[in-house]
């Protein structure tokens, strides 16, 4: 896996808050930062100047010029930094499902440019963050600084995606110097099954699977809400600077692309949140 960030951007200023994100976290981790737009012809369609007889040469040149922008946003704020920008044609999630083959990490913004080829949060952001390569981080509307000095929040279910996500915020935790958080879910309605596994018990057994030994001191905060999964998530990150989840957790149905407690953490919280899957090594 080659150590890069891998930001996507298409000119908006919500891509501008990822790209920023994405920086930071590449001179943190002391990795190359890696720019790249995907021009698609539907969005081509859509610029101001657009009609019949477009020429390649045109649009190419009005792709150059989005992750050009992009590079001097990145260098001025990193000027150290190992930057790369790529252009490719062909549609958003296609493109950067690709690069994710070669990226540790991929930061998109939670929204973009237009309404049938936004990059983010929709289509792209459902799809780049079910089936990348590596873990993704959504970074929402003016969420790039918000809150940097809160704990990084992570859900655990006991599932092998929330071991993932868990390994990968200890990770983050130690890398930021933050504080970590986990967070367990447990709602006991109506009808419950209470002869089912002690929510302390979970969380704890998360813990001891996910411990490296670089990890070992490791002493984060646990909390188990009496609430689904997705709220106890939510209402825990209120401050964080990072929310982590797994893909999908226990009894995820395989035809979606997120569980829907991603999905809905993923809408609902206002800072940068890393989708993980259990295929993802250590990143």
């Amino acid at each position: 896996m080659t150590e890069m960030v891998t930001v996507g951007v298409d000119g908006s200023d919500d891509s501008l808050h990822a790209l920023r994100w994405a920086t930071d976290e590449a001179v943190r981790r002391e990795v190359g930062l890696q720019v790249v737009y995907c021009l698609h012809v539907p969005r081509v369609a859509q610029l101001p100047y657009a009609g019949p007889h477009l020429q390649e040469d045109s649009y190419r040149d009005y792709a150059n010029s989005i992750v050009d922008a992009a590079a001097s946003v990145a260098a001025e704020v990193a000027p150290e930094l190992d930057l790369r920008t790529l252009v490719l044609t062909r549609p958003p999630s296609n493109g950067l499902l690709e690069v994710s083959t070669d990226a540790s990490l991929v930061v998109l913004g939670s929204r973009g440019l237009g309404s049938l080829d936004s990059l983010f949060l929709g289509s792209v952001s459902t799809r780049v963050s079910a089936r990348a390569a590596c873990p993704t981080v959504v970074v929402p509307v003016n969420g790039a600084h918000r809150n940097t000095d809160g704990p990084i929040v992570v859900g655990v279910d006991g599932s092998a995606h929330s071991d993932a996500a868990l390994r990968f915020a200890l990770g983050q935790s130690a890398l930021h110097a933050r504080p970590l958080k986990i967070v367990h879910g447990h709602h006991r309605g109506h009808g419950s099954d209470h002869t089912e596994t002690d929510p302390d018990s979970v969380v704890a057994d998360a813990l001891d699977r996910a411990r490296r030994d670089e990890f070992a001191d490791a002493r984060p905060e646990t909390v188990v809400l009496d609430a689904n999964s997705a709220d106890a998530v939510v209402a825990a990150s209120h401050g964080a600077s990072m929310t982590v989840v797994g893909s999908r957790g226990r009894g995820g149905f395989a035809g979606m692309l997120l569980g829907s407690v991603s999905q809905s953490v993923l809408h609902r919280t206002e800072n940068p949140v890393a989708i993980v899957h259990a295929s993802h090594g250590k990143h």
